[in-house]
């Protein structure tokens, strides 16, 4: 009995707000540290007087409880600031013991399958945006948002949401004035500035699900025509458009967080870009800094998570000269072309993968044997601008590349592709 008693008041604890700040100053809390007597006093006032420590099995939660202050309401400081005039007070979740494959109480963190790290969850990016969470949330539910089933948990992503023909996130963006309600969210939470750009009903859906416009500011985004998207950055976008971090980072073992995620996400998709990292002719810093083209984003996307229908374009007819009016039989890389640019060895192999596409990027050539362009426009992810151009060569927008990727999901939910039929 009595060490039953224990083990209860070990999970909560009540004492003074004023006790906790010295606590914390005692730790050498730089935030407690470098605050006024004022700032303090206004804690004090707005929190109150006593402060309840609640220690849950899986972790470490703070629960501010206000008794003396003019709210009236308990504030919940786990991995969140406390803002208050002048000074920001922040707890974070501590991992208490092995959780690998599950969620945190509160859903905020998956603790990896690989790791047992914890990564943020959709729930706490959508977060970030508190009305924004809130205008979606009362537009379409918060369930129809963020499934919280075995398959999802609080890890839905875009994807699962855009690719399901019974959602109604689905069905606002294909009704027009749906599209217009959406994109006059964005100019209320102020990240556009009209509602009826290309992309404006997507964009508070890309930034309510942590892809664009996130704190680490990775990607932030605006409808500028000159707004490119970089090869890393659109490594980051198709990722976090079709998974969750920790499908990304635990399944790389947390490879190079410090970078802040470029590396891994890169790293994912090597295997699935046109040119790639490594070797001698291999991606460079710079260019991994420098806009992608819409070519080299369908590639990416197609042999990801179509490559099906590439071989089925492949074993096609048609070709992307009968398509498009920019592409014509002089764009078309030829056995001639190859010898010209010396890309073959003496056993006739190619001489280096990335040097090719150098050579194919710089002179503006497609590989039509390869099926990609064929397949993009199969599926409805490339369309033709109103001069019946491709413009693969182009650099990609981030306007741009929002609809391509929600392109993507539409084949799901429609059901044109062979895989996901």
């Amino acid at each position: 009995m009595k060490s039953k008693y224990l083990s209860k008041i070990k999970k909560r604890l009540v004492i003074s707000t004023l006790t906790m700040i010295c606590i914390l100053a005692q730790l050498g809390s730089s935030v407690v540290m470098a605050a006024s007597n004022k700032d303090l006093v206004t804690i004090i006032n707005e929190v109150g007087t006593e402060t309840v420590v609640v220690i849950e099995e899986d972790e470490l939660k703070t629960t501010v409880t206000v008794t003396g202050g003019s709210s009236g309401k308990s504030i919940d400081t786990t991995d969140s600031a406390y803002k208050s005039p002048g000074l920001n007070l922040t707890t974070h979740t501590t991992t208490k013991k092995d959780k690998k494959s599950t969620y945190s109480a509160d859903g905020r963190y998956y603790y990896g399958g690989y790791t047992g790290t914890p990564y943020v969850t959709t729930k706490y990016l959508s977060e970030q945006h508190p009305q924004l969470k809130k205008d979606l949330e009362d537009m379409f539910g918060a369930k129809n948002l963020i499934f919280e089933d075995k398959t999802y948990g609080y890890n839905t992503t875009l994807w699962d949401v855009l690719g399901n023909p019974k959602s109604p996130v689905y069905k606002a963006v294909k009704d027009e004035s749906m599209r217009l309600k959406l994109g006059e969210i964005g100019v209320k939470n102020k990240l556009q500035k009209q509602p009826d750009f290309a992309s404006s009903h997507l964009v508070p859906l890309f930034t309510y699900y942590g892809i664009i416009n996130t704190k680490d500011g990775l990607l932030d985004y605006t409808h500028n025509t000159n707004d490119y998207l970089t090869r890393q950055q659109a490594a980051l976008m198709l990722g976090r458009f079709h998974h969750p971090e920790s499908y990304m980072m635990d399944s790389l073992n947390g490879s190079s967080k410090s970078d802040g995620l470029y590396n891994a996400y890169v790293d994912h998709y090597s295997g699935q870009m046109m040119l790639r990292p490594g070797g001698e002719n291999g991606l460079t810093q710079e260019e991994l800094e420098a806009p992608i083209t819409k070519l080299e984003m369908l590639y990416m996307i197609l042999q990801s998570y179509f490559p099906s229908d590439v071989l089925a374009a492949q074993a096609s007819k048609k070709t992307c000269i009968d398509i498009f009016n920019d592409i014509t039989k002089s764009n078309v890389i030829t056995d001639s072309w190859v010898k010209k640019n010396n890309l073959l060895d003496q056993h006739g192999n190619l001489v280096d993968a990335n040097l090719s596409v150098r050579k194919e990027l710089e002179q503006k050539r497609v590989n039509i044997t390869d099926g990609i362009v064929e397949a993009a426009y199969d599926l409805g992810i490339l369309k033709p601008d109103g001069k019946g151009n491709a413009n693969l060569f182009k650099p990609l927008t981030k306007s741009q590349a929002l609809r391509m990727l929600a392109e993507t999901a539409f084949v799901v939910a429609e059901g044109r592709s062979v895989i996901y039929k």
